[in-house]
């Protein structure tokens, strides 16, 4: 389908399109976006009756984690989101699928990169965190908590409390899907679980809080002026508990600076709480 989209972009060219006013001459070509595309999905015929973008054509965005996916990007797109939030993932996502893009003969440069990230903002550090915190247990209910879990185990895991520990159970990974219509991220589901219990039980993590920890994509939390530096916060401590790493700030190294666009620059946009 991308190959026969792209001949029906190409059928026009930066010269067909004279839009003289004064003439009123409208193309310079009378053929201009006449095409033919004969393949094993589309044999179809036509005039293309949009011209060119500056641009020369649309941007190819995918969002593609699992292998299919990495490689229909490496292949055909032009920018591939990358849904992890943890460095080593980032940053492992990103090699791959570069390098899957050079083994099937295109420039690793040609394909961009785009990290997920959030931003909470407030007018001083302080307010920030906690905003942060704020955002972080109201976008993961304990409901939402457990469906995410149950991409990876494949199973009903609806039994199992929240706010306890992980499921004691492993995986199923021959049973029927049990969440239609997403790609696995985690492709070796034993061993995602097996770094969430060691990663629960060094933190002292409940299985949502263990969610919480896991899923968030790339936090820069702080205010307008210095919100540039990626901030990894373990979630709100429970009574009696006392949070690991809780101040760790990491900047991102110079070898990984190329998946960022460029220098992140302070927005003035703010977000407050509701009085």
């Amino acid at each position: 389908m991308i190959d026969t989209v792209r001949q029906l972009w190409d059928s026009w060219d930066d010269t067909d399109l004279a839009a003289d006013p004064a003439s009123g001459r409208f193309l310079t070509d009378a053929a201009a976006g006449e095409f033919r595309s004969r393949g094993k999905q589309f044999d179809i015929t036509g005039r293309f009756t949009v011209p060119r973008s500056p641009q020369g054509r649309p941007v190819i965005l995918q969002a593609g984690g699992s292998p299919e996916g990495r490689d229909f990007a490496a292949s055909r797109s032009d920018a591939n989101f990358s849904p992890f939030g943890k460095l080593t993932e980032a940053s492992e996502f990103y090699r791959d699928v570069k390098a899957r893009a050079a083994r099937l003969g295109r420039r690793p440069e040609d394909i961009k990169i785009l990290p997920s990230a959030s931003f909470v903002l407030g007018d001083t550090e302080a307010e920030a965190v906690e905003l942060h915190h704020e955002v972080r247990n109201q976008q993961i209910n304990g409901k939402t908590a457990l469906i995410l879990l149950e991409q990876v185990w494949n199973r009903d895991l609806s039994g199992y409390d929240p706010e306890g520990q992980l499921p004691d159970i492993d995986p199923d990974p021959e049973a029927e899907p049990i969440i239609q219509g997403r790609a696995l991220l985690h492709q070796d589901r034993f061993a995602t679980v097996a770094r969430w219990r060691a990663i629960a039980e060094e933190k002292k993590l409940t299985l949502r809080e263990l969610v919480i920890d896991q899923f968030e994509r790339g936090p820069f939390v702080g205010t307008p002026a210095g919100s540039n530096e990626p901030r990894h916060r373990d979630p709100a401590p429970r009574s009696g508990t006392t949070p690991v790493d809780s101040s760790f700030r990491r900047r991102q190294p110079a070898r990984c600076r190329s998946l960022w666009p460029g220098p992140i620059r302070s927005p003035s946009l703010q977000v407050r709480r509701a009085s």
